[in-house]
């Protein structure tokens, strides 16, 4: 961990969440609990349907739970409305997906750009934060290309570039290797890792490989629609 005295960064409380299936409700969260560290990369393992892409969707505010409380250092995501949680997800979270989720019709540097424009940020320093970005990410020169002339290691670059371009506290990944090979995969976890630990961010990482689960700080499991620390089971 980056800090002597971290901070919490991710407060989760009696977090519980269901969904209609088959007529009736199909609960995957259950009074969950956990604290995530500022600084603190945690990996978030469970079997496919376990509620992983739920729980980053709570946490980002793009859902809301049934019951329970998620606090984003100091701020309660769960109270706030609609505007509110896209604003502050716009603002403090970069998420990265398994299929990269790019707009097809921008290209590179328009996929970027449009998270720092949606942020309000000027013209001059987006530019530069672009270029500087896409070289981070091993990207220098392709700001002009599509996403459909990358190979899909590329194409995870950029959406890891985007999650990153407006400097996020907290960063969510939902499998963001799963759709790659292992070589790819192991140069994409070690991208997102060298990028976002040493500003202090905080990484939340769902996926079902025990060799990236490892990677990290701590492991939280999904069993029975709760969240257990497994760090040292899988060590």
């Amino acid at each position: 961990m980056n800090s002597i005295n971290p901070s919490v960064s991710i407060r989760i409380k009696n977090l519980s969440k269901s969904y209609p299936e088959g007529g009736k409700l199909h609960s995957v969260l259950r009074k969950a609990n956990a604290e995530i560290l500022s600084g603190e990369t945690v990996a978030l393992l469970g079997r496919s349907g376990s509620g992983k892409s739920t729980l980053l969707n709570l946490i980002s505010g793009i859902d809301k739970p049934d019951e329970g409380e998620i606090t984003i250092d100091d701020h309660q995501v769960t109270s706030m409305s609609d505007r509110e949680r896209t604003i502050f997800r716009r603002r403090d979270i970069g998420f990265v997906y398994q299929f990269f989720n790019l707009i097809p019709t921008l290209n590179v540097g328009e996929n970027l750009r449009l998270v720092l424009e949606l942020n309000k940020h000027g013209a001059d320093s987006t530019a530069k934060q672009c270029k500087a970005l896409l070289d981070a990410v091993g990207l220098k020169g392709r700001e002009d290309s599509y996403p459909d002339t990358l190979s899909g290691g590329e194409q995870q670059r950029v959406a890891i570039a985007r999650a990153l371009i407006h400097k996020p506290a907290i960063v969510l990944a939902d499998e963001p290797t799963g759709n790659l090979d292992e070589t790819t995969a192991d140069e994409i976890w070690k991208l997102l890792d060298t990028l976002v630990r040493p500003s202090g961010g905080t990484i939340l990482l769902a996926t079902h490989s025990i060799a990236a689960a490892r990677r990290c700080d701590r492991i939280l499991e999904i069993v029975d629609g709760n969240l257990a620390d497994r760090s040292e089971s899988y060590r």
